[in-house]
């Protein structure tokens, strides 16, 4: 097996992202989390259908913060793609 150098702030960024790649797999092994998942899929597969039959207590938990990091959205999100500069 070979051994490769890398500067000292590459290997603490990479040894960062995989800290919070780790936790965010956490999610996606919790049984209860993937059915919550799977139910909130179900809903918005089927545009027609009326979720007001659903019991009070059989509503989903709703948590501020869930998926933190899960979504994100780029500095630069309102400027135009630069495969699109050729219609403008």
């Amino acid at each position: 097996m070979e051994t490769i150098e890398i500067p000292k702030n590459e290997y603490l960024s990479m040894k960062q992202q995989i800290s919070e790649l780790q936790k965010k797999i956490k999610y996606f092994q919790d049984k209860t989390f993937m059915e919550k998942l799977q139910d909130f899929m179900n809903l918005f597969a089927d545009k027609n259908k009326n979720i007001d039959f659903i019991k009070e207590s059989e509503k989903l938990p709703f948590k501020f913060g869930v998926a933190k990091d899960f979504i994100t959205i780029s500095d630069d999100f309102n400027s135009t793609p630069e495969e699109f500069n050729d219609y403008l």
